[in-house]
């Protein structure tokens, strides 16, 4: 039910060579080390367009690093899905333990969740067309600047025609850009908002067993298999927040420090840039880096915290305490205890995924593109 929801960024996996579900297979590897080993080789070229220019200014160095940055994040968001596949496998399998929408016997709690199931499309489908207008954009790039017939700053090989080394960065753009980066954001995004809406479930479910509660004898099992369930799912969700920072923590804190550098150089090419075409496409690129840590990373994980954080507070409110069965109280301690244990979803292991981290990105962001740009002040 839920595996709909990540059907787009599974299908890009697909054409990447990193589907979690056909781990290591002979055509998946071959796709893989195609991308993987173009991504390298448009960074020889960017390092050699460098190495080659008589006078270098620091617009000479902001336009290389602009093109040595994205392969960089894309090579990152591939190489997670390719190293970490098995941990990708297992998060795709552990969704079917999930609470299902449509077994909610209140009808009220039912639409709810369906209707943020469609949010969750129509937030993916919204990040999805903002990415693929940047992309356009960069890939018309050849065809709309007079002078310019590359996407990536490079050199361009004299044996090789210019017809053929377009045509080579659109489908690379495609392939090993586009589709790492956005195929990573749609995925994550959606697995965490799946997370924190069964938090949600989990603290609805938490609500309606106390209200339903009896003193009676013959309720007394009933009541425990109520209480089991709730503990038993509470515990699952703790451990596969747990395995999703196993899958992405590494890749996360790397994409960060990546995302960091590149946007601050965005925002110099824009700031200095004379050339309308390319200022734009450094505003698109900055503003899409910014929307994608935002809505892809920080808001969901921001969620899934907030999400988790309510469920003590769900236990202890509902005086479950005051309950004579004695599995009730058990269950209640055993829940706030792990409660109140931050849920939180961390980039290297020690870096918090949320709006407040977001804001400080940004921070330093602006703070290091004022410094380039008063360093490039007079040097061009």
């Amino acid at each position: 039910m839920y595996l709909s929801e990540l059907y787009i960024p599974l299908t890009m996996c697909r054409c990447m060579g990193v589907y979690p579900e056909e781990k290591y297979r002979t055509g998946q590897i071959f796709i893989f080390l195609i991308i993987f080993i173009s991504q390298w080789i448009i960074i020889y070229l960017a390092i050699l367009h460098l190495i080659y220019k008589d006078h270098i200014t620091i617009s000479d160095i902001t336009n290389a690093l602009e093109t040595l940055f994205l392969i960089f994040h894309a090579m990152i968001k591939l190489s997670m899905f390719f190293v970490k596949e098995s941990e990708f496998h297992d998060l795709l399998e552990r969704i079917n333990y999930f609470w299902k929408v449509n077994d909610l016997e209140d009808e009220v709690e039912r639409k709810k969740h369906q209707k943020y199931l469609k949010l969750i499309k129509i937030r993916s489908s919204m990040y999805n067309f903002w990415a693929s207008a940047t992309s356009v954009a960069f890939m018309l790039k050849p065809f709309l600047l007079k002078g310019d017939n590359s996407i990536f700053t490079t050199v361009s090989p004299a044996w090789i025609p210019s017809g053929v080394m377009t045509f080579y960065e659109e489908i690379l753009f495609a392939f090993g850009v586009y589709g790492p980066i956005v195929g990573m954001d749609l995925f994550t995004l959606a697995l965490l908002l799946l997370t924190r809406m069964q938090f949600n479930m989990l603290n609805q479910e938490i609500q309606c067993v106390f209200q339903n509660m009896t003193n009676s004898e013959e309720n007394v099992e009933e009541t425990n298999e109520k209480i089991k369930k709730i503990v038993d799912h509470h515990n699952f969700l703790l451990d596969y927040v747990n395995r999703i920072n196993n899958a992405i923590s590494e890749g996360m804190f790397l994409y960060i420090v990546t995302i960091l550098l590149s946007m601050c150089v965005e925002m110099y090419i824009a700031s200095v840039q004379k050339s309308v075409m390319i200022a734009i496409q450094a505003m698109m690129y900055a503003s899409n880096g910014l929307l994608q840590y935002c809505i892809c990373y920080c808001l969901p994980a921001q969620s899934v915290t907030d999400e988790a954080e309510l469920t003590a507070n769900y236990v202890y409110f509902n005086n479950w305490n005051e309950h004579p069965l004695p599995s009730i109280k058990v269950a209640q301690i055993m829940i706030i205890a792990r409660a109140q244990q931050k849920t939180l979803i961390l980039a290297g292991g020690f870096i918090k995924l949320d709006l407040e981290t977001y804001l400080k990105t940004l921070k330093t962001m602006i703070s290091y593109a004022m410094f380039i740009r008063t360093m490039g002040i007079g040097q061009d």
